[in-house]
């Protein structure tokens, strides 16, 4: 995942894309700041894996960005033959078949902003500390006609193609077979919708046992639409697991 050093949100791009924005859209913020602020602490002091020397970090303030997303509907389907280990004689049983996959994506626009590309999952939020942005068509539509209020613009610099390419690709990884012989892919893209996304960015400070290295950078990013966790970089979860061993054997 990419880093933006030294600053909450990433810089103005000297030379920003020509992003059609006049038939993009802008998704409304619910959240405000002190929300932000507070959700942004219990994501990172109500988490399981915290180092048990956390405490309560300092934070910056919540800065908001209204974030570009390409909004791509895309699909795949691939064929792929293979060999078995299983045999009839001396001979292999083939293996393969056809695989469908389709989904929405919200594939960021700014490559220096750290949000991963993911697929939505029932999971998302359950196993790992964040879900990926999901947004309806439906209420796109009506906001078509809505300015983001408050906040920073963040320049875009990732193209509609570029974003379909990362789209198709993420897709493609999803059904692809370990092994195969032969494989088709084709893909599909049905729409790609330029959209701002409201998104609060909260730093915060911890030079305690579970760092991987003086002055690494934590975050979280709150979705100023649901209140959710979309992106975040948290003290090593393994590390404050030997962390928290390494107390219990001391003590013992």
């Amino acid at each position: 995942m990419s880093r933006f050093p030294g600053s909450a949100l990433p810089p103005k791009l000297e030379n920003p894309s020509r992003i059609p924005e006049v038939d993009g859209y802008a998704v409304r913020a619910r959240i405000g700041f002190a929300e932000a602020a507070d959700l942004a602490k219990r994501a990172i002091v109500e988490r399981a894996l915290r180092p048990a020397d956390l405490g309560d970090p300092e934070r910056d303030a919540p800065r908001l960005g209204w974030v570009p997303f390409w909004r791509v509907d895309a699909s795949v389907d691939g064929f792929h033959l293979g060999l078995s280990g299983v045999r009839v004689g001396n001979v292999p049983l083939p293996t393969g078949g056809t695989k469908h996959k389709d989904a929405v994506l919200l594939v960021c626009a700014r490559r220096a902003f750290p949000y991963e590309l993911g697929l939505p999952s029932w999971l998302s939020g359950v196993v790992g500390d964040t879900e990926p942005i999901e947004l309806d068509i439906a209420e796109l539509e009506s906001l078509a006609s809505y300015t983001p209020e408050g906040g920073e613009l963040v320049d875009a610099d990732v193209s509609r193609e570029a974003a379909e390419r990362d789209a198709t690709t993420l897709l493609t990884r999803a059904i692809a077979p370990q092994s195969a012989l032969y494989v088709d892919t084709k893909h599909r893209v049905r729409s790609a919708l330029f959209v701002r996304v409201p998104l609060y960015v909260i730093r915060y400070r911890y030079e305690g046992e579970a760092r991987a290295r003086v002055g690494e950078e934590f975050f979280v990013v709150i979705s100023g639409r649901t209140g959710k966790v979309v992106s975040a970089h948290h003290p090593s979860a393994a590390r404050a697991a030997a962390a928290r061993v390494r107390r219990f054997l001391t003590f013992k």
